[in-house]
């Protein structure tokens, strides 16, 4: 519960229990000018048409985009106004903190045990890739390179977005028919030898990777 979340500046980055909060967050008007080229806390959202600068107007207009309609999707957006009910982890916030915003609220927090678990490996893995570079090993480093970075691409994965494709022959017309009317279809990719690739959403997802 909120009131159970200890000072946030007194968190220790390597703590063994973590934070992340839900929270209300402003940047007081004096610092506008100061975070005016990057502000903080940045957030996914649809651009209003309102916000649009003179330039941005003109180029819709004169159908230099959009075709002369405007249009926007969800966008990661830097903007200095009030965050109403941001999500952020605890790191993050300590730095907004350190550079003047100030939580107004805070509606709800999670806690969790954290560790660098993975600490030993990177490093162990960091220094026999200098070895290997020292000695003139390419093959050496590239390949203590990608155990790194193959751990840390796998854990980022979105496994809602992960499919399934079923290769059908083309002449399996009633079942390709049948798979694009399920609200699964994604879309489906023809290959010569009349083979067609169906790609399909999981009906099922199993949340098993750490997404940061």
């Amino acid at each position: 519960s909120p009131e159970e979340v200890p000072d946030i500046q007194s968190i220790a980055p390597d703590a063994e229990i973590g934070y992340m909060l839900e929270l209300d967050l402003e940047a007081s008007v004096h610092l506008h000018d100061y975070f005016a080229d990057y502000p903080l806390a940045p957030e996914k959202q649809i651009i209003p048409e309102d916000w649009l600068s003179l330039y941005n107007e003109r180029l819709v207009q004169d159908k230099e985009v959009g075709n002369g309609k405007y249009m926007s999707g969800e966008k990661l957006v830097q903007a200095l106004y009030p965050k109403k009910n941001y999500v952020v982890h605890y790191q993050a916030l300590q730095t907004y903190m350190k550079f003047g915003m100030k939580i107004t609220k805070i509606h709800s927090a999670i806690k969790f045990r954290q560790s660098p678990w993975m600490k030993d490996y990177i490093e162990e893995n960091i220094r026999k890739r200098k070895i290997a570079k020292a000695n003139g090993d390419e093959f050496g480093v590239m390949y203590y390179k990608l155990k790194n970075n193959a751990v840390f691409g796998k854990q980022m994965e979105n496994v809602r977005k992960h499919m399934r494709v079923e290769l059908l022959r083309t002449e399996e017309n009633k079942k390709i028919r049948r798979l694009a009317s399920s609200p699964l279809y994604v879309g489906f990719k023809a290959f010569e030898g009349g083979i067609t690739a169906v790609h399909m959403l999981k009906s099922t997802v199993t949340l098993n990777k750490p997404i940061y």
